[in-house]
């Protein structure tokens, strides 16, 4: 238990460290200045009566990306995700499994993986995304999903990387003439993209950001015990 939490802190800090520093710090200068602009105009009275801020909701779109669990269930859980993010990957690895067992495949909460590749650090995740979505063309979307993110060390920072990916499509028994077509004509990159603009109008810090009917919850990979306590919230158990 002591090695899986010291492991669960070190993916946190690296991945975490990386994206604010790759994408969180021009939302966060945004931030700053604006908060910097409002203080000003904020009288003495203001102060002194503190409004509590109700949470933003926010909606996506669902279609055509990998959807777990019960779709008639009352709690939506979204993930923004990057596959070749060591945190998306310590989550997928580790906390999925349980959250899957406890609450997907029980039919408690419908689960959904957005794409978020962060372009700037992480070269490959886009076509990594790309892989998913062509796998999804003949139904082993979550296959692929999983494998891209158990086997990333073999094609996270690789010049090949599509020929891996096109591996991974023939042990998955696809029709590889067919996802190797779907990978040259860059088939799902709109989706992808428009995936990413949805990440960012959500304010969406990095990767892993997760979205509870439709609020902004975690961002990180967190354990399931703060699922687990989000979920209760909600009267999931």
């Amino acid at each position: 238990m002591k090695n899986n939490r010291i492991n669960f802190w070190m993916a946190a800090f690296f991945c975490l460290a990386g994206i604010l520093i790759g994408t969180a710090g021009a939302y966060a200068f945004m931030k700053y200045n604006a908060g910097n602009t409002a203080q000003t105009n904020i009288t003495a009275d203001q102060k002194t009566q503190p409004q509590e801020e109700k949470a933003k909701k926010y909606s996506f779109d669902f279609d055509g990306f990998l959807v777990l669990g019960n779709n008639s269930a009352d709690v939506t859980v979204v993930e923004f995700a990057d596959y070749q993010c060591p945190a998306c990957g310590f989550f997928s690895n580790s906390t999925f499994g349980d959250l899957k067992t406890k609450y997907i495949d029980t039919g408690k909460i419908k689960f959904v993986f957005k794409d978020f590749p962060l372009f700037s650090i992480h070269p490959q995740s886009e076509m990594a995304s790309e892989a998913a979505h062509c796998a999804s063309d003949q139904e082993k979307y979550f296959e692929m999903h999983e494998m891209l993110f158990k086997r990333v060390k073999e094609w996270s920072g690789n010049s090949k990387a599509e020929a891996v990916f096109n591996n991974f499509a023939k042990e998955l028994k696809l029709d590889t003439k067919q996802f190797s077509d779907c990978m040259k004509t860059n088939k799902y990159k709109e989706k992808i993209l428009a995936s990413v603009k949805e990440a960012l109008n959500a304010e969406a810090e990095g990767t892993p950001t997760f979205y509870i009917n439709g609020e902004k919850t975690f961002f990180g990979a967190y354990p399931i015990e703060s699922f687990d306590a989000a979920l209760a919230k909600l009267g999931i158990k």
